[in-house]
């Protein structure tokens, strides 16, 4: 069998871990946990207004539709905040968000 050639790594890796710098107020755990839970809530505050105010003018068969696009709405919102939120805590350099 031949043998493979021995990797060269670009780079030496060091023992010292990184400075964490500085970090907004807009990255703190609490802004990011109020962000996080209200934008979720308020699309669905919004999707179940419409859906009762459709129940109260007996428009009950948009209810299911509804139900389905505000589902698929906060499935989307939430999807979107989570990514969001991780790319700014690692784009800020605070390699030890978690």
């Amino acid at each position: 069998a031949a043998k493979r050639p021995i990797v060269d790594f670009p780079i030496e890796p060091s023992n010292i871990p990184l400075e964490i710098p500085d970090q907004h107020w807009g990255l703190s755990a609490l802004s990011q946990m109020a962000l996080a839970g209200i934008l979720p809530f308020g699309v669905n505050f919004v999707e179940a207004y419409f859906v009762m105010s459709s129940i109260w003018m007996e428009l009950s068969y948009y209810e299911f539709g509804f139900t389905f696009l505000v589902f698929w709405i906060f499935a989307m919102t939430t999807a979107a905040v989570s990514m969001n939120l991780t790319f700014f805590q690692l784009n800020a350099g605070n390699h030890d968000w978690w």
